[in-house]
């Protein structure tokens, strides 16, 4: 396999020495090396945030489900950090093998929306497949030009496990899946900057991704959107574009406010995930106190006491059982 002949055991890296022939093969910087490999390896509520915008259902239980996450604070995503592609770009630090490792989340709710499956099996079968390109030398460059590459590892692994699919449907799934995910990591990498990989670095570790993202010069939220529709157009899911809708004498609502709102919604559907359960209501209610906490820090604008009145009807929402109503938001 490619990577075993790469390393030979107990032979002993330089670590700075290869970033700085990576950073010259590729006509960026040492430092722009080190936040690139820390995009795959460093994750908490931004990379949640990210693929949730890129969800129909906006569901964050459903998304960890799927990719197997467990949640200690600092996420751990089993079904890209326990797999062969993701120690080859660790240890490579090559930029295409980071991109490979970071297509995984998007290809794997593509498969999960098409087979109608939300489980950890449907993330590990997708991080299996891209091993096993990753092993025999290919990476995100040759995925992009033939995503058949991974389609025959993927039918042999939903056949063993017992699923139904069509090989057809399946093929120009997985196919147009690389396509629209590409456009997402394409931006997100767009031409190793330094500063923008610090930036998305960064994002990925915060509540809030998007402001962290646009300030660097990354608007990520049109391409996240295009692969929204494509998903629930392959799950026949009904959606329709996220914009606002302007009412004759209404004013529109502020992006920040449309954020609480999504927010929200999001929790709603976590909690309708989880069952409802008593476990879940209390997490929600210990996110929303926080959110509120965090914005009575702030000078009391007209953005600001909205959304503390919006988190606070949410969790006496929660507290009476009366969800219905903040589907009305």
């Amino acid at each position: 396999m490619f990577f075993k002949k790469k390393k030979q055991e107990g032979q002993k890296v330089d670590w700075e020495a290869l970033r700085r022939r990576v950073a010259a093969k590729y006509d960026t910087t040492y430092d722009a090396i080190d936040h690139l490999t820390g995009t795959i390896l460093e994750h908490r509520q931004g990379i949640i945030e990210l693929l949730k915008r890129a969800d129909p259902d906006n569901n964050e239980e459903k998304i960890k489900k799927i990719l197997d996450i467990s949640d200690g604070g600092v996420l751990y995503i089993k079904s890209m950090q326990d797999k062969k592609f993701h120690e080859i770009a660790r240890h490579t630090k090559e930029p295409p093998f980071v991109k490979l490792v970071f297509i995984q989340p998007f290809l794997a709710m593509a498969l999960a929306e098409h087979t109608g499956v939300y489980n950890e099996n449907i993330g590990h079968i997708v991080g299996n497949a891209l091993s096993i390109i990753a092993e025999d030398g290919k990476h995100y460059d040759h995925l992009k030009q033939n995503p058949d590459l991974i389609v025959d590892m993927i039918q042999l692994q939903l056949k063993k496990l017992g699923y139904r699919y069509d090989k057809d449907k399946l093929r120009e799934m997985v196919r147009k899946a690389v396509e629209k995910a590409g456009k997402i990591v394409d931006k997100l990498y767009d031409k190793y900057q330094e500063d923008q990989l610090k930036a998305f670095r960064t994002a990925l570790k915060v509540d809030n991704p998007f402001p962290v993202l646009k300030q660097a010069g990354i608007d990520i939220e049109p391409e996240l959107e295009e692969f929204r529709q494509f998903l629930a157009e392959i799950s026949g899911k009904k959606t329709e574009p996220k914009k606002q809708r302007q009412v004759a004498g209404v004013p529109k609502p502020s992006e920040e406010l449309a954020e609480v709102k999504l927010e929200v919604l999001s929790i709603l559907n976590g909690l309708e995930f989880a069952g409802y359960t008593e476990e879940a209501k209390r997490k929600a209610l210990e996110k929303l106190s926080s959110r509120i906490a965090e914005l009575s820090k702030e000078k009391p604008t007209e953005r600001v006491l909205l959304g503390l009145g919006l988190y606070t009807y949410a969790i006496e929402a929660i507290k009476k059982g009366k969800l219905e109503r903040l589907r009305e938001l």
